[in-house]
This record gives C-alpha cells, sequence and structure tokens, in this order.
C-alpha cells in the first residue's frame, strides 16, 4: 500500500474483515473501487495524522470509522500507527497506573467509553503508544514499533482481560 500510494477496494474490503468483522461488508460495498483509491489516495497524502484519519472516515468512506481508518494507516505505515480497538483500550485503561507512572499521564488511561472512538481519541492513542515504543526502543536497545505496542496492548487484554465492569 505504501508504494502504491492508496488502498485498492479489495484491501479496504480485506482491512475491514480483519477489523471489524463481516458485518460491515454492506457498509463497504456502498464505496465504488474507484472512490476507495480516490478517497485513500487524497488521505495518505496529507502529512499530518489528524488530516489522513478524518479523510479516512465516513462520510468519506462508507464502513470506516476510526478503528477501520486506524487499521489503514498500521497497514500502510507500522512503523508510525497501531490499531486502536476496545481490546488496547481496555488494557490502557486496566493498566493505567503502572502506564501513567512509566509513560506519562494522559486523559486517554481513565476512558471507560470503548466504543464511539473518534479522530481525538485516536490521535491520543497514537501519543501514547509511540512514546511507550519510544522509551521501550531506547531502555531495551532493540527497534519496538508503535504496532508492536497496540499488539503487545491487544494480546495483553486477550489473556488477562475481557470486558471491563464499568459500575455506574
Amino acid at each position: 500500500m505504501r508504494r502504491q500510494g492508496y488502498v485498492t477496494y479489495e484491501q479496504l474490503r480485506k482491512i475491514s474483515d480483519w477489523k471489524a468483522g463481516r458485518r460491515n461488508r454492506r457498509h463497504i460495498r456502498r464505496n465504488s473501487p474507484q472512490k476507495v483509491v480516490k478517497v485513500t489516495k487524497h488521505a495518505l497524502s496529507f502529512e499530518g495524522d489528524e488530516s489522513m484519519v478524518s479523510a479516512l472516515c465516513s462520510p468519506n468512506l462508507n464502513g470506516v470509522r476510526v478503528p477501520v481508518a486506524s487499521a489503514i494507516l498500521t497497514f500502510y505505515d507500522p512503523a508510525r500507527y497501531g490499531v486502536i480497538d476496545q481490546h488496547t483500550s481496555r488494557s490502557l485503561y486496566r493498566n493505567r497506573g503502572v502506564f501513567q507512572e512509566r509513560f506519562g499521564s494522559s486523559w486517554f488511561f481513565g476512558r471507560k467509553k470503548l466504543v464511539g472512538l473518534t479522530v481525538e481519541d485516536y490521535l491520543e492513542y497514537l501519543r501514547i503508544i509511540r512514546r511507550m515504543a519510544e522509551t521501550v526502543s531506547r531502555e531495551e536497545g532493540i527497534p519496538f514499533t508503535p504496532r508492536d505496542v497496540d499488539k503487545a496492548l491487544w494480546q495483553e487484554d486477550k489473556e488477562n482481560g475481557g470486558p471491563l465492569r464499568l459500575d455506574p
């Protein structure tokens, strides 16, 4: 994707199936192959993260909300991006004490809402996982990317988490 500078309809369908499941296909089908190429080429031409994410999301591309947009960007450039979803959000919330002590404070660590993730949520998430990747790379002396962080958060949630109990 990075070399071609855009996402094809088939690539979008596969990314959406992977991230949002087959239930999202009916929305993705509303996009023509030409529209997918045009919108993603435009979105991926931006320099800033906010512009890229916003340009990918619905209404520009049907069926693309922040989690799918984050997956597109991660496939496009895994050294800069990671995927946001309920699993990574839960892991950050559940381990917020450890993460805040080691990586600094963030309002995102206290976020209990796991659906309806916004562009602002994703930008803060990127800031956190990039800082985590830089810290681990520096301390361990090995390359560690935001994608590596998001996979570790996802795995931590799968092993230790599951749905949070959100007391009223």
